[in-house]
């Protein structure tokens, strides 16, 4: 299997999926063609060949047009235009055309494995400018517009700044939120309700005090925050133990008697499902008719940041009353790639330019997650950071405007559950003003 991830540095969720287990060699370019002895092949004419030629567009119009029909391992027959979306020649033109970039800009990654079909190469490209450059060159206006770009800094020095542009060349616009000032709240906690110092670092997160403070901070959201409440981990690793931990505990079966848990599955095929069940659930104990006598205060939905439910899925208006996010999601920095592009930035960009990077992913993950919530003009909800970290300025000044605005620091717990509870009951009153 051929990987060419032109951005694979991911959150401790995304790269739970995709560890390295095997001998991973770290290759510049000059030196993987040197070892394949492939230095002697003109690439670039290759490439034009292929580009001219358009032989892997043809080859999937043959498929298309010959489709067969195949038998899948669970016996039901299906077209292989379906089994099989993209072509392979697709995949081998697109490595060999960024083996045609400039040695320093690029790695390549082999990671052998014990079975050949578990073998893979992946490309990591260091400077992403050399494939702007030239839009910007040659346009007389480029227009860069994203739903989650902040932070934005390390994008224009990387991207921008890289390709000779200057800040007055650069003109930088941030919209705000359509929704009213007082349709979201935003809490960032520095401790939970035994009063313990929600310290959610990679060496004390696995501690029995911190996954308990999480169960106690959750139980007692659970009771003022209506219909649907998702929860952000910072891997699937941590919400496992997490949930083992609550179950030999009895906090599992306490939050599940207030709401119903939900988990996000590893199998993507079945998150819909999981989802739909989450909804209807929702649905059922929210409904005028069985609010009264229903047995639960809605549904909570334990998810994973960089994970399948972190983006393109909309918690829209009782689905996301409430967003939870659980520590702060740092890249996995023992990831090749990873150590790799902080070298490289730390060269190329100046001392802690790396570490920027890092913390940039991080808080980008963050936002696209609580960024499920609130999809639409009317709807509300309210957003609980639970790590002391959030509480520095430096951490906050990474939030979208939007949420920072509206973002309150509390370094007790009990302050903050009285804003919770004080926001529900105001949208609760306006909403019988309005009946």
């Amino acid at each position: 299997m051929a990987c060419f991830d032109k951005s694979p540095l991911k959150t401790d969720g995304q790269q739970e999926d995709c560890k390295q287990k095997g001998d991973v060699k770290l290759l510049k370019i000059n030196d993987f063609l040197f070892t394949t002895k492939m230095d002697n092949i003109n690439l670039f004419k290759i490439k034009r060949y292929c580009e001219r030629s358009m032989i892997s567009k043809k080859l999937n119009g043959f498929v298309d047009k010959y489709n067969t029909t195949v038998l899948l391992k669970d016996g039901k027959y299906e077209d292989d235009q379906y089994v099989s979306k993209s072509s392979p020649l697709q995949k081998i033109e697109s490595f060999l055309e960024c083996l045609t970039n400039a040695d320093k800009d690029g790695r390549v990654f082999i990671d052998n494995q014990a079975r050949l079909g578990q073998c893979s190469l992946k490309f990591l490209l260091l400077n992403p400018a050399v494939y702007f450059k030239s839009v910007v060159q040659e346009a007389k206006a480029v227009i860069v517009a994203g739903g989650t770009m902040q932070p934005v800094s390390e994008f224009k020095q990387q991207l921008l700044y890289s390709c000779s542009l200057s800040t007055d060349d650069i003109t930088e616009f941030s919209c705000g939120h359509v929704i009213p000032d007082d349709h979201l709240l935003a809490v960032a906690l520095g401790r939970g309700p035994s009063g313990a110092e929600l310290d959610f670092t990679y060496q004390s997160r696995d501690c029995k005090t911190m996954i308990s403070e999480v169960s106690r901070v959750l139980s007692n959201i659970c009771v003022v925050v209506p219909a649907g409440l998702v929860c952000f981990f910072p891997s699937y690793e941590y919400k496992e133990k997490v949930v083992k931990e609550w179950f030999q505990s009895g906090a599992f079966q306490k939050i599940d008697a207030k709401k119903k848990i939900f988990s996000e599955p590893k199998n993507a095929a079945q998150v819909e499902q999981t989802l739909c069940d989450y909804g209807k659930f929702i649905k059922r104990t929210q409904s005028s008719a069985d609010k009264a006598k229903a047995s639960h205060n809605g549904a909570i939905l334990l998810c994973v940041v960089g994970g399948k439910m972190s983006e393109g899925i909309n918690f829209s208006d009782d689905l996301g009353r409430c967003v939870v996010v659980v520590g702060l999601p740092y890249p996995n920095i023992q990831s090749p790639e990873l150590k790799e592009y902080i070298s490289y930035l730390d060269a190329t960009l100046g001392h802690k330019a790396g570490q920027q990077h890092c913390e940039n992913i991080c808080m980008k993950a963050v936002n696209q997650s609580i960024g499920r919530a609130i999809r639409h003009i009317n709807d509300y909800s309210t957003i609980v950071l639970l790590d002391k970290r959030y509480g520095r300025a430096n951490v906050q000044a990474k939030l979208p405007q939007w949420i920072r605005s509206r973002l309150q620091t509390h370094s007790h717990f009990g302050p903050a559950l009285v804003a919770l509870r004080k926001f529900f009951v105001e949208r609760s009153l306006r909403s019988k003003d309005k009946l």
